[in-house]
């Protein structure tokens, strides 16, 4: 049997949940979520989940993958960062590369900032606190997107690498063509239909987004002036910020 897989390299709140629930739903698509987050893992289903990430890097081709020697896993910039150094590429057999992003990139910022508030990064998962609009918060969820997609695209450059690049807002669309397109990526023939009592994730978007982004453009839209990406140090201050003031208002 033929060992073959990919890797989703994404970011926060661009459907990569929702993408994995379809891809494992097919029961030949391998069973990818990001194998790297071992603090998530334990917290949502696994509190024995190992921390190690060579030992994560087991759990890839032990539990993510099917029947047929399919895997499957996601990753963000900042799991990548995590285990920076060790050659988990090398590790997995026949991988293929698929670049996960979501077009509307304020809609993403919303979104990041309100999970962060509530904790609730699933449809799923109960709310554990109360959104609170911030300009601040929203900008800077921008600028570490921008700044991520970056990183992603030079990577794949640096390496070589022509990902299979999807958007959210495609996979929202047509579910199956998208599994359709990764089959087809990792070379497996016949259908591998979604199968939809397995899809639990909903939109969390509502009438709440929506009042954010207009409160974000009535104050941020400015046309006559192109930004410029913030470094890595003042993304860093940025987040500490962010997370003081998660914990003033909580």
């Amino acid at each position: 049997m033929t060992i073959r897989g990919y890797v989703i390299c994404s970011y926060p709140r661009s459907g990569s949940n929702y993408l994995c629930q379809l891809l494992a739903s097919t029961g030949t698509l391998g069973r990818p979520q990001d194998w790297f987050n071992g603090k998530g893992i334990r917290a949502r289903e696994d509190a024995a989940y190992p921390l190690e990430p060579h030992v994560q890097l087991q759990q890839v081709l032990a539990r993510g993958v099917t029947d047929n020697g399919v895997y499957g896993m996601k990753m963000f910039c900042e799991g990548f960062d995590r285990i920076a150094g060790l050659d988990w590429p090398s590790a997995l057999p026949e991988l293929r590369w698929i670049h996960l992003e979501r077009l509307d990139l304020l809609g993403q910022a919303i979104s990041d900032v309100r999970s962060k508030q509530t904790r609730q990064y699933r449809s799923t998962a109960r709310v554990q606190g109360q959104p609170k609009f911030g300009h601040g918060a929203i900008r800077d969820s921008l600028a570490r997107t921008a700044r991520d997609h970056g990183r992603w695209t030079l990577f794949f450059g640096r390496n070589g690498i022509v990902p299979l690049h999807l958007t959210y807002e495609a996979v929202a669309a047509d579910p199956q063509g998208t599994v359709d397109a990764i089959a087809r990526l990792v070379g497996l023939e016949g259908a591998h239909p979604v199968q939809a009592q397995h899809v639990t994730l909903e939109v969390q978007r509502d009438a709440l987004s929506d009042q954010w982004r207009r409160r974000f453009l009535a104050r941020e839209q400015d046309m006559t002036r192109l930004d410029s990406l913030p470094s890595a140090a003042t993304l860093w201050t940025q987040r500490q910020l962010s997370r003081l003031r998660q914990r003033i208002n909580s």
